[in-house]
């Protein structure tokens, strides 16, 4: 107990800290002054109006006026009204003068939540140099982020302390629950390197994000993965990276991520091949199923029909298109298309899906069965490896951790996002254990091969889809087969 008292009179910041933070606390130096000025002067306007009031009916002027009349009426029927006028205006001073010494004394006062934020960092070990001279981060003022008014930036001294002390482990997972708050990131002083930012929302529990059709992004290849912690969206571009992998455990919400960018494909007018070989594809409703642009295959024969010839040829149709057009990839060739440069009409970007993904690369027990599912995955592996420029590209989903998901193809061709999972799914997904991290009792959040982290969108289909061009009824028996 002794201890424990001893380390909250611990003085945790200089003179000089102390007396920037304070000025930091209400805006700008000069304020300081002014208060200072203009506390002085409601206090000599309060005590003059005291005295005003006190001898008012001995003040010459006053006893002229209230003999004075005007047509047979006195100016000032009463002197008390003058009394009255004179309180209201020394009670309104009174409380700005109050309220002014106490703005005075806050910002002259301890660092805000000074205490609060340095007993957190030491039971998180968040500090430079030894224990015995460890050196805290001491907060020094907060406000509204100018992008996201929902959050709050925390600007704090780091006292030698770095962004990698922060993010170590789950220490800003362990720091929101002590701090009740949603922290969100720890990001470098733009101008000061001394300095720091801290990001947190008010309310620590997680709310659902909802897709908007003006989210969209106005080219071909440009996907929203959903939101990170500050509300910025977090995107992947199929031009540089023309393949993803989403894993996670069951109920992580990676079907839907897979859904979302699906829609967000579809919507951009590309076209859209998923393969979903359990509950009869039951997950993509008839939304899915009236649109244009989108084929469900749900029987593996045919899904190995469609490497087969379809994309084959396809593929072999493109890569002489960019040949003699000198063109490096689908981008360049639409874009000579779009000037003029060459005749012809733009290609379609081609995304082929797969859900469960874990099911192709499992070995079945039937052999006319893992003869097609090689044949699929070697095709999908070609995909990841030969594909790329040619505007065909895979999105595959998976629960199961497995090499034969994650080669080498996979993993170097290929941005990877991690729904809640263990540390081996984690690792293997995306090279790091912080999918791991995240919360049980979450769904819709990963973490990236990228290093960062995100929440997904949710999104209705009927909402969404409802100007979508939709196919004929001839067409829906060769688009999906049930």
């Amino acid at each position: 107990m002794i201890d424990n008292k001893k380390e909250k009179k611990e003085k945790i910041t200089t003179w000089k800290q102390d007396l920037y933070i304070a000025m930091k606390q209400i805006n700008y130096k000069w304020k300081v002054i002014t208060m200072i000025i203009a506390n002085c002067i409601f206090i000599c306007l309060h005590i003059s109006l005291f005295k005003i009031n006190m001898n008012l009916n001995n003040i010459p002027f006053i006893k002229d006026l209230n003999n004075m009349t005007l047509n047979g009426l006195p100016i000032i029927g009463d002197v008390n009204i003058i009394h009255c006028i004179i309180y209201i205006i020394s009670i309104v001073i009174s409380i700005v003068s109050i309220y002014g010494f106490y703005m005075l004394l806050k910002a002259l006062s301890k660092p805000y939540k000074a205490k609060t934020i340095t007993g957190i960092c030491k039971d998180l070990k968040i500090y430079y140099g030894e224990k015995s001279k460890r050196n805290l981060p001491i907060p020094i003022t907060e406000t509204k982020d100018k992008e996201n008014s929902k959050i709050t930036q925390m600007e704090l001294y780091s006292n030698g302390t770095t962004i990698e002390d922060w993010e170590k482990e789950d220490r800003l997972k362990r720091f929101s629950q002590k701090f009740s708050r949603a922290v969100v990131g720890v990001e470098p002083h733009e101008t000061d390197i001394d300095k720091m930012y801290l990001y947190y929302r008010k309310d620590y529990s997680e709310k659902t994000l909802f897709w908007k059709n003006s989210y969209l992004i106005n080219d071909d290849c440009t996907l929203v993965l959903g939101e990170n912690g500050i509300g910025k969206q977090e995107t992947i571009n199929l031009n540089d990276n023309p393949f993803l992998v989403i894993a996670g455990s069951s109920g992580s919400g990676k079907s839907i991520e897979l859904m979302s960018l699906l829609m967000q494909n579809i919507l951009k007018g590309n076209r859209v091949i998923i393969g979903k070989f359990s509950k009869g594809g039951v997950d993509f409703n008839k939304y899915w199923r009236n649109l244009k642009n989108c084929t469900i295959y749900t029987e593996l024969d045919l899904f190995e029909g469609l490497f087969g010839y379809e994309l084959s040829h396809e593929l072999d149709v493109r890569k002489e298109l960019l040949r003699i057009n000198n063109c490096k990839n689908i981008s360049d060739y639409n874009k000579k298309i779009e000037t003029g440069e060459i005749k012809g009409e733009k290609l379609q970007r081609i995304i082929i899906a797969l859900d469960e993904a874990g099911q192709i690369f499992t070995k079945s027990n039937d052999k006319k069965t893992e003869e097609t599912l090689k044949y699929i995955r070697y095709n999908i592996n070609k995909m990841f490896s030969t594909y790329r420029y040619c505007g065909i590209h895979a999105i595959l989903a998976t629960q199961v951790p497995s090499a034969s998901i994650f080669t080498e193809e996979v993993r170097y061709n290929s941005d990877r996002i991690c729904g809640k999972a263990n540390k081996i799914l984690s690792e293997m997904a995306i090279d790091s254990p912080k999918a791991s991290t995240i919360s049980k009792k979450s769904k819709g959040h990963f973490a990236t091969s990228w290093g960062t982290e995100f929440q997904g969108y949710l999104f209705f289909e009927k909402d969404v889809f409802k100007n979508c061009e939709k196919q004929g009824a001839d067409s829906n028996e060769h688009t999906t087969d049930n």
